[in-house]
């Protein structure tokens, strides 16, 4: 049989050789988890320092060319329907929102109009073509189209020929949230409320 002092240290050597392996297998799991973690960072992140890696986006290429195009044929388009469309058809090529950067000034019979919102400009058109005695035909001349940096908003000056009352014009345009050109404002009457926007340059 084992003394007492020899019992004591075969306990003391049992209990250290299990503390060890309790110390082993953590370890181990902290590496597990540790490797893990490396696995699960996003590849935005070093290995060496864990800080971030900012990728710079790409730009958008934008058509400059093809997004003026658009804008041409919806001004075009707009001036057609005024000489022969509904105000349910005119109103489709509006960006349709009831505020007051939403605007149109007319010059009829002498006097300056300004309707303002989608739907006054709606409202405006029958009591309109009443007092010009019918519906006369619009056309337009396109002097310049300016679009900004990002695409989304642009402007177009020229002039018009709206049934014998002639001016000068400028236009508003933004791109609606399917991405559609629409317009915003327009400016018959030459009141300076629309600042015209620069294409950038190559």
């Amino acid at each position: 049989m084992l003394e007492k002092g020899e019992k004591v240290r075969t306990k003391t050597i049992c209990y250290f050789i299990l503390a060890l392996f309790i110390i082993v297998a953590i370890a181990c799991g902290d590496s597990d988890d540790e490797g893990a973690n490396q696995l699960k960072k996003p590849t935005t992140q070093t290995k060496e320092t864990g800080e971030e890696i900012i990728v710079p986006e790409e730009e958008e290429v934008i058509d400059f060319a093809a997004e003026e195009a658009a804008i041409r044929g919806l001004y075009i388009s707009h001036a057609a329907a005024i000489s022969g469309k509904g105000a349910d058809e005119i109103m489709e090529h509006w960006i349709q929102r009831n505020t007051k950067d939403v605007f149109m000034t007319q010059c009829v019979l002498g006097a300056v109009t300004i309707l303002e919102k989608w739907k006054g400009i709606k409202d405006s058109w029958v009591p309109t073509f009443q007092l010009l005695g019918g519906q006369p035909k619009m056309t337009v001349t396109i002097a310049k189209v300016g679009i900004d940096k990002r695409g989304q908003e642009a402007t177009l000056s020229g002039n018009y020929n709206w049934g014998g009352i002639v001016g000068k014009s400028i236009a508003a345009f933004e791109k609606d949230k399917k991405g559609n050109w629409k317009i915003r404002a327009i400016d018959l009457c030459e009141q300076n409320l629309i600042k015209e926007i620069q294409t950038p340059q190559k």
